[in-house]
This record gives C-alpha cells, structure tokens and sequence, in this order.
C-alpha cells in the first residue's frame, strides 16, 4: 500500500515538474498516458483480464473512442493510436477491478430506470459546467456556433477516453491497492490524483490555468464516478465537450 501511494505522489511531482518548468507541451501529456498504461497494465497483471462480458464492453468503449478519434484526430495517427490503446488498456483493467471490487460501478444497475437516472444526474452536473466554460472560452474566442454530427462525434473520445484513461483507473488503482481499507488520507489521495493528472495533461495551457480546469471539473467528473457511476462521468463529459464544439468549433 506505502509503495503504491509513493509511486502516485513521485509520478505527480515529476508531472508538475514537467508542466511548470519544462519548456514543453508534449511532455506532459505524454507522461500521463504513460502512467495510465502503466497502472492499467500493473492492474491486470494482479487481477487478470475481466470477464467475457466486460472484454465485450471494454471492445464497444474502445472502438467508439477509434471511431471518434479518426474524426477528431484527422491528421494526427499518433494521437489516434494514444487515445484508443489506453482506453482499452483502461478499460479492460477498470472492468477487471470493478468485477471485483463494488466500490466501481461502470453502471449502477443496468434496468432502464438506473440507466436514466445516471445520464439525468451526468446532464444536470453539465449544465453548470457549460456555463462555466462557455463563459471563459468567449473571453479568449468568438463564438460562432456550427452545429454538426461531426462535433457530436468528436465529444465521444473525450468523454469516454479522458474519464476512463484519466480518472477512472486512477480511482481503481488507489482503491485496488487499499485493500478494502480506504481511509481519510488514501480517499484524499484518491481524488487528487482523479483530478490533478487529467488537468495537467491539456499541454496547450499553462500550468495554473490546468490547475484551476482540474479542479473546476474534475472534482464535479470524480465525484460522479465515485458517488454514482462511469456513465454518469462519461455522459457529463460528453455533453460539456459536444456543447464547447458546436459553439467554438473542434
């Protein structure tokens, strides 16, 4: 447990290193999907591979993220192949753990009511966020709104992969190596590291403005896969990217 929580804390020190003092935007970004394939891939060596329906949901996850990325990642193969491999990676170990572990639920429950609720609950946590978002985004952009099925397709990767690759196996592995045992501090921890990671990856931001977009909304993202489940997350994300798309373009 000692070891895990020193890997987190090194792995964000060295990431908050890279962001305020390295002259580079890529670096960090690419550190972080580093870190996400490496616990994804130290989750399944422990737990093994999910099972066969949550290998068919990690499937349906990734190819939605491919799909979505060729759209919005037309001339970047790499960015393509980032995306969709630690989503499966992600996935496959968040699915493995939460099969396990009732303390991650990908969905609630899988009757239509809970179904609805999750997205009802995922919308109204975007609303406020779009907001937010919409209102300082129009102070650095003009809005010009261009609605199209390419935008609703682009929101996909994000809400899928960020929440998945970024947050959610973040939130498996503290819960993973706690063993049951989550108290005050490794909860704390658990949800800096669900936050801070995910904000500092945008290398197109300085460090403080990440920081204060990690904690506006990533709080709102963890707090909705902790409390109530992934979907919620997934759903809140895609509709705050789909929304900031069609108003200021991808």
């Amino acid at each position: 447990m000692k070891k895990g929580l020193i890997a987190l804390w090194v792995a964000s020190i060295l990431l908050v290193f890279a962001k305020m003092c390295l002259n580079s935007e890529v670096l960090p970004t690419l550190m972080v999907f580093l870190w996400s394939a490496v616990m994804s891939v130290y989750l399944m060596i422990k737990n093994g591979l999910p099972s066969k329906k949550g290998m068919i949901i990690s499937a349906v996850l990734t190819g939605l993220v491919l799909f979505s990325a060729l759209t919005a990642h037309k001339n970047s193969t790499i960015g393509t192949i980032l995306f969709t491999s630690t989503t499966l990676l992600s996935s496959l170990a968040v699915i493995s753990v939460s099969e396990k572990n009732e303390e991650i639920k990908l969905l609630r429950a899988a009757d239509i009511k809970n179904v609805l609720l999750s997205l009802l609950i995922g919308a109204a946590v975007a609303v406020p966020l779009i907001l937010i978002n919409t209102y300082f985004m129009s102070k650095s952009g003009t809005i010009a709104p261009s609605f199209g099925i390419d935008k609703i397709v682009m929101a996909i990767h994000p809400g899928i992969a960020e929440e998945m690759a970024f947050r959610a196996v973040f939130m498996a592995f503290c819960i993973y190596i706690a063993d049951g045992k989550m108290t005050k501090g490794r909860t704390v921890t658990m949800y800096i590291m669900m936050t801070i990671p995910h904000g500092l990856w945008h290398g197109n931001m300085g460090f403080f403005s990440c920081l204060m977009a990690a904690v506006i909304f990533g709080i709102p993202f963890a707090l909705l896969q902790r409390k109530r489940d992934l979907t919620s997350a997934m759903f809140s994300h895609f509709l705050v990217d789909a929304v900031r798309f069609i108003l200021f373009g991808g």
